[in-house]
């Protein structure tokens, strides 16, 4: 299973703040923290209090940790994602689009992805790539700000 101690040893250094400051401010806002072990090392994932739905998963890749943020909300707060570091936004922009949200699909195991304006332009991007942000020093903070408007503090 493993701790969120010998998840953070496996976070890049120059991160581990950051994730560890995360931690304790998700988790003062309700959420609930999940860790399991995949093949790749941990899945770290932060549950909504209220809701019970993840919030966010810590995703460990070759090339570093990434946040994925379920942004349930996005549609929401339009203006803060067009302040997005750019890197992110094309990261957004070419992740697949919902199959469901664009008609070309009906998993019925699939709850649909989100719908939301970055830039004037209007996405129908899935849920579990649309916003999968890596840790940087440049990201972190937006990592931060997105987490905090879908939590609503």
């Amino acid at each position: 299973m493993g701790t969120f101690e010998e998840f953070l040893e496996t976070v890049e250094e120059n991160n581990r703040n950051f994730v560890s400051e995360l931690n304790d401010f998700l988790l003062k806002n309700g959420c609930e923290c999940k860790l399991k072990t995949a093949k790749s090392g941990f899945v770290v994932s932060y549950l909504r209090g209220d809701t019970k739905k993840t919030l966010l998963n810590f995703v460990m890749r070759k090339s570093g940790t990434q946040a994925r943020i379920y942004a349930a909300h996005a549609g929401e707060y339009g203006d803060f994602l067009d302040t997005l570091p750019e890197k992110v936004k094309n990261k957004t922009k070419k992740a697949p689009d919902c199959r469901k949200l664009t008609g070309t699909g009906d998993d019925p195991k699939c709850s649909g992805g989100y719908e939301f304006t970055m830039d004037g332009e209007v996405y129908q991007k899935c849920r579990n790539n649309a916003f999968l942000i890596p840790l940087s020093e440049e990201n972190n903070s937006f990592i931060r700000k997105f987490l905090e408007k879908e939590l609503g503090v």
